[in-house]
């Protein structure tokens, strides 16, 4: 009997020392953020009846390993434990040792492996941040871009290159020595020029580390920006009349033109001009000349005229005193409002013609700026006098030695305050005379 328990005994012992086998297969042992290093812990049972395995490991890394905690064997039988590691976003460039150890619950067996971990990065000087400006600029202002880099190396980064490009402007700077983690922030900024047509433009942005480049941008809207002024001037001497007009596009775009003259068509007038009308209309007092173009960003055209009026030497000198004297009693001061719409910006233009042969010591202009639209006081050219009242604010301006045939504009910004369906509508401009209107704007 005591025989028979003996021989039981070391049967158990010499099963137990050969229990399991495992073999540990190494893969793959380099590791990036697009490919994990891979190992297979191979685990054959050669008990009598099923076991269960335990893996644990020793790594410094939380979060990157994955693998089996557990797995039931049966007996005679061969399983596999799966063990991946996929670096952290952050993960410097380095090596990692790995520490494995496979236990036989029933047991307590363990068998350990261990391995080094080589994680690899396309970009060790990697971009942690991007920022760029507002998406639509206009000329005269400017775009930037803020690019924060971070050292992901286990050794000290030095020797790259941070540049840009912005059409036909570059820059670059030299980095500074980054430690293994640091961060570092470069800023560039650029300006639109002033004549810059709109549409879009690109700023490009670029690392340049080991000769490895890392490459982004951002596209910016240029806005269209309408500006077009006006000049004009015009002397009358009774039979002699001649004027110009300039007209200039300061905006970033095309802009389609258009100026007219009128003048007194009694007598036969011989009208010399610089450019040829697109059209003339004629009625038994007027001939209305009008002349269209199309001008570019900075262009200028100037049409100028001439007339002289001859009278049939038959008549008399008391018919051609006549003549003037109706000239003088039939003339009289034109005034005219337009406005130019850009977004919520209003320009508005207020143009008086002294249509009469005589000069006018004073003309007093009057307008008046609801409360719906907000007005801009930092004014072009004549300041005027300004009334604030409960519904808005009138404004009064005294133009002094009015020559005969001149036309002066008086220009003003307002915006508008609230959306208005087709936009808002300002009052007529009046000239005013003794108190009593005496023209008033369409």
């Amino acid at each position: 009997m005591k025989k028979y328990f003996l021989i039981t005994a070391i049967l158990i012992l010499i099963g137990s020392g050969t229990a399991f086998e495992a073999d540990f297969n190494q893969l793959k042992k380099d590791a990036s953020l697009e490919s994990p290093a891979v190992f297979q812990i191979e685990v054959q049972n050669n008990n009598s009846q099923p076991q269960k395995y335990r893996v644990n490991h020793e790594f410094s890394k939380t979060g990157w390993l994955y693998y089996n905690s557990y797995k039931t064997i049966p007996e005679g039988e061969t399983d596999i434990f799966n063990v991946t590691i996929t670096p952290g976003e952050e993960a410097l460039q380095n090596s990692y040792t790995l520490k494995l150890f496979l236990t036989e619950e029933s047991t307590g067996k363990t068998k350990s492996f261990s391995s080094i971990i080589d994680v690899e990065r396309e970009n060790v000087l990697n971009v942690k941040d991007v920022q760029y400006g507002k998406d639509e600029v206009r000329p005269g202002e400017s775009v930037s871009v803020s690019v924060t880099v971070q050292n992901l190396d286990s050794k000290i980064v030095d020797g790259y290159k941070v540049s840009s490009r912005f059409g036909n402007s570059s820059k670059q700077i030299q980095g500074d020595p980054m430690a293994p983690r640091a961060l570092k922030t470069y800023d560039f900024e650029y300006s639109i020029p002033k004549e810059s047509r709109p549409g879009e433009k690109t700023l490009e942005t670029w690392i340049n580390y080991d000769q490895n480049f890392q490459n982004f941008s951002k596209t910016f809207a240029v806005k269209e920006i309408r500006n077009v002024t006006r000049t004009s001037s015009r002397v009358d001497r009774g039979l002699y009349v001649s004027g110009s007009t300039r007209i200039s596009n300061y905006g970033n775009s095309k802009a389609n033109v258009s100026e007219t003259e009128s003048f007194a068509s009694y007598a036969e007038p011989l009208i010399s001009v610089s450019h040829e009308p697109v059209s003339t209309t004629s009625n038994e007092s007027m001939t209305t000349y009008t002349w269209e173009t199309v001008l570019g960003p900075g262009e200028s055209i100037e049409y100028s005229y001439s007339i002289q009026y001859w009278i049939p030497l038959v008549l008399s000198s008391a018919l051609i005193l006549g003549f003037l004297g109706l000239r003088k009693v039939t003339g009289n001061v034109k005034i005219k409002k337009e406005l130019d719409r850009d977004g919520e910006e209003i320009k508005v233009s207020i143009e008086i013609i002294n249509n009469s042969t005589n000069s006018k010591e004073v003309i007093n202009v009057e307008d008046f700026v609801p409360n719906v639209v907000e007005l801009d006081k930092d004014f072009d050219m004549t300041k005027p006098k300004m009334k604030e009242k409960s519904d808005g604010t009138m404004l009064y301006w005294s133009l002094e030695d009015f020559n005969a045939g001149e036309k002066r504009v008086i220009t003003y910004k307002v915006s508008e305050k609230y959306e208005v369906e087709n936009g808002v509508d300002l009052p007529p401009a009046k000239i005013v005379q003794d108190d009593k209107i005496v023209s008033k704007s369409d």
